[in-house]
């Protein structure tokens, strides 16, 4: 299936798709001259391009809105694959995260993502038409510029389990603020029924205050445990310096006197001889059994020196 002449094969499919520069319709002919096996155009145009559809004898079909048809193809094909599908979507970070998610389930199951950022209303269709290979997990992302093309999205993939990552200021140029822009991502919430599982960046204030909305299952990620606040760091941070300054007092008092002097220690500030610091005796014997040492035992102990010769 393909929605560009240049890169139709022999067998597929064409989908005249009308967008803001082009009409698709405008290159059925050349996609029949390309072999291909049918194509899907706007009601009219086998009237207009009678001789171009018997040339070859392919497949004509003519629906009213060629872009809603890719859709319900795509609907139909995501149905019937089986495949698990996971939808992504957040002012930012979308795509990066499908790519490391997709990594990490590859490791166990064969899956797809959409390629590149292959996200709204034309690119995720032809993504999910990649579903005829029936994997096991698909990996998408949902992207819109106005309130109403995530649920389109939603609608067409039927995610069983859905990620929001964040509510951002990319959108503001299309939205009036951010609670509208978070209003609709939101819209990702559409269609859930108690089996579809949500995971949600509760730390965001905008999604956590739209998560009781949402008819599934809720699993949220934070950046900090629940409940500290930043109030609740800052008193935990001035204990912590009060605990500091209680342990440097108290070192000071086991070390001075009341008076500020150092105290007197059981530490002797003469170096230790080399034979205190190298010969296992304890005791140290005297000079003349030091001469005579050895291997032998001295007083009931073992003398066994370890001294260097000088």
């Amino acid at each position: 299936m393909s929605i560009d002449t240049r890169t139709i094969g022999a067998g597929e499919l064409f989908i005249a798709i009308r967008g803001e520069r082009f009409d698709g319709a405008e290159f059925a002919a050349g996609a029949i001259d390309a072999s291909a096996a049918g194509v899907i155009v706007p009601r009219g145009w086998t009237a207009d391009h009678g001789a171009a559809a018997a040339a070859g004898r392919p497949v004509v079909i003519e629906v009213a809105d060629t872009t809603v048809a890719l859709q319900a193809l795509a609907h139909a094909v995501r149905r019937e694959s089986g495949t698990k599908v996971v939808a992504i979507t957040g002012s930012a970070g979308k795509t990066t995260t499908k790519e490391v998610t997709g990594e990490f389930l590859e490791s166990r199951y064969r899956v797809v993502r959409n390629r590149g950022n292959f996200n709204n209303h034309i690119g995720l269709p032809l993504s999910l038409i990649e579903l005829r290979q029936q994997p096991e997990i698909a990996v998408v992302e949902l992207g819109m510029n106005h309130a109403g093309e995530i649920s389109t999205l939603v609608r067409v993939a039927e995610p069983d389990i859905r990620v929001w990552t964040n509510v951002g200021e990319a959108h503001l140029g299309f939205f009036a603020s951010m609670d509208a822009i978070a209003d609709a991502k939101a819209e990702i919430f559409e269609g859930a029924t108690p089996t579809t599982v949500l995971v949600a960046n509760a730390d965001d204030p905008l999604i956590a205050a739209r998560l009781p909305r949402f008819a599934g299952r809720v699993l949220t990620i934070r950046d900090r445990p629940r409940g500290r606040s930043a109030r609740h760091r800052g008193r935990r941070s001035r204990h912590r310096g009060h605990q500091r300054a209680g342990g440097d007092a108290a070192r000071r008092h086991r070390h001075h006197d009341a008076a500020g002097r150092p105290r007197a220690t059981s530490r002797t500030s003469s170096p230790r001889s080399r034979w205190r610091s190298n010969a296992t005796c304890r005791p140290p014997p005297s000079p003349s059994a030091r001469r005579r040492c050895g291997p032998r035992r001295i007083a009931g102990k073992s003398c066994v020196s370890t001294a260097a010769s000088s």
